[in-house]
This record gives structure tokens, sequence and C-alpha cells, in this order.
């Protein structure tokens, strides 16, 4: 039931703002949030209560710090290569300090008597399995949220709106799936639901390696739904898997652990699929964009030299802006 309401928000996000880009002013996505967290702030004053029992623990800054500039450094890093480039001094700088802080960040953790979060639950193989394979199946579920609306509307035309609807069944499917997958795991284990899962993302991914212009709408969404089938047999039993092997005393841990690794990984695989496809749409439109400036170029150039008729200095003119621009 927890992963139906994680998966919610990310459920109608996409479809809520494509309707208000569509009606009213792009600042009121941002106005919009403040009543959503004045109410989320009542309520955990109101409702939430300490079930555990609290440990007096110190606030570790110099790892805050750490974190801080390691995972926002590398995140700069990534997002600016796309328009900057891979050689940039901007972009090598920033995911350099980045790496260093990360480093730093982690030897902190291990020699730390209180650390921030406790690096030592990699000691258990099928935790650390279960976070890689968590890592892949976020980069591949947020960039379907990145770059499919993005191709709709910058290559195909389609409203913000209308790439928000082709995301919406496939994130509810994902979300109603996830007390059935927490079932199936209770009864038959992680192992075949992972493997299911994994089939069905892979096949469904190699999809859309052949999208064009003509490639259909219902296409895409079906496409899109059968993929989100295959992360909800995949995420929950592989998350459940990897905590399990935990003691009790690294849980807290292990779900830091697993949250946080989540969201970098989701925010550096958006910004690096990104980069890719904006390198990749450039190097494509440049010849295209060469040969018309060069066509332009002959057929605006005055003819000098013998008379002839007519028809054949326009037929060996435009021959040889032709054979130049081809």
């Amino acid at each position: 039931m927890m992963g139906l309401a994680i998966i919610f928000a990310p459920a109608i996000g996409p479809t809520l703002a494509g309707y208000i880009l569509e009606n009213y002013s792009w600042e009121t996505m941002f106005f919009g949030m403040i009543p959503l967290a004045l109410i989320v702030i009542f309520c955990g004053l109101i409702f939430l209560k300490n079930v555990s029992e609290r440990v007096n623990t110190k606030f570790d800054m110099l790892s805050v710090v750490l974190s801080t500039i390691g995972f926002g450094a590398l995140l700069y890093g990534f997002s600016q290569a796309g328009s900057a480039g891979w050689k940039s001094l901007e972009v090598l700088l920033s995911i350099g300090i980045g790496i260093v802080s990360l480093a730093l960040f982690t030897w902190r953790q291990l020699v730390s008597s209180s650390p921030l979060l406790d690096l030592r639950a990699f000691k258990y193989s099928m935790f650390s399995l279960t976070t890689i394979i968590s890592i892949a199946v976020t980069m591949i579920m947020y960039a379907d949220m990145m770059l499919l609306p993005l191709y709709l509307q910058n290559a195909r035309g389609y409203t913000a709106l209308e790439s928000g609807f082709l995301l919406l069944p496939g994130a509810l499917v994902m979300g109603f799936l996830m007390p059935v997958t927490g079932k199936l795991f209770d009864r038959y284990g992680a192992k075949w639901l992972a493997i299911i899962g994994m089939v069905i993302t892979i096949v469904i991914t190699l999809g859309f390696i052949n999208l064009t212009d003509s490639t259909s709408y219902t296409y895409l969404l079906l496409m899109s739904t059968a993929r989100r089938i295959g992360m909800a047999f995949l995420m929950m039993p592989i998350q459940t898997l990897g905590l399990n092997q935990l003691p009790t005393r690294l849980n807290a841990h292990g779900t830091a652990i697993t949250n946080t690794i989540r969201q970098v990984a989701g925010g550096v695989g958006t910004s690096l699929l990104v980069t890719v496809m904006a390198s990749r749409t450039k190097k494509r439109s440049l010849p295209v964009e060469q040969r018309e400036q060069r066509k332009s170029k002959c057929l605006k150039q005055p003819y000098r030299g013998s008379m002839m008729p007519i028809s054949s200095l326009l037929g060996s003119e435009l021959s040889g802006c032709c054979s130049r621009s081809l």
C-alpha cells in the first residue's frame, strides 16, 4: 500500500501540470504548491506520531555539507553537459568536485561513530545488489517520464496536456500493482518477480529504439503502460528483499540510503539521457542546415561568364549547386 501512495503523485503530476500549463500561466505551478505544502505540514503536526524509540545522536554538519556539495555539483555537471559539452571546463570541474566531495563524504561515514548514513549496510551483498538494480530501474523510469514528453512536444507537436495523458495510464497501473506484487512477494519471494519484471522492462524498452515522426500515439501509450507493469514487478520486491537482509540497527539507514540513491539516480539519469538526446539532435540537424545554406548560396550566386542559352545556363548552374551541396 505504501507503493500505491508513492506512485500516486507521479501518476497525476504530469497530467495535472499539462492542464495547468494549457489553461493558466506557468507561475500557477509554483503558487499551487503553497497550499499543498501547508496542508501537509498541518496534517503532519496533528496525525504523525513517533512509534519507535528515540535515540540521541550527534548531528554531523560536515557530512551534510559534503553530501550537499557532492550531489549538487554532480547533478549540475551532468545537466550542463547537454548545452556546454562534455569537454567544457565548467562541466568537468563540477563533476570532479562532486566526485571528490562524495568520496570525502563516504570516508566520513565510515570513520564516524554516529554517521549520517551508515554505509556499512553495503557489506550485505543482497542489499548492494538490489541497490544497483534499483538505480538502473529508477533511471529508466525517470527517463520515461522526461524523454517521452519531450519527444511528443518537440518532435511531434503534441500539447503538454496530451503528453501528460500518455503517462497517466502506466503510472496508475504501476501504483495499483504495488499491493499485488507485495502479495506475490509474500507467497513466491522476490527472485521470479524480479526476473519477470526485468524481462518485461528490457523487451518493452527495446520497442522504443526505432521511434519515428509517424509512430502512433496509441503505440506509445501501450508501450509506456507495459513498461510500467514490468517496473511494478521489479521495484518493490527488490527493495523489500534488500532491506530484509539488514539487521534491525541498520533498517533506518538502509531505507535512507535507498531513498537517497533513488533520487540521485533519477536526477543523474534524466540529465544524462537528456544530454545525449540534445547532442544527437544537434549532430543530426547540423548537416541538414548546412545543405540548406549551400543550396541557398548557390541559387543566389550571380553567373559570370560567356553568353550562352538560358536553359543551358540554369541547367549547369543548378546541377553544379546540387552536386556541391550533396
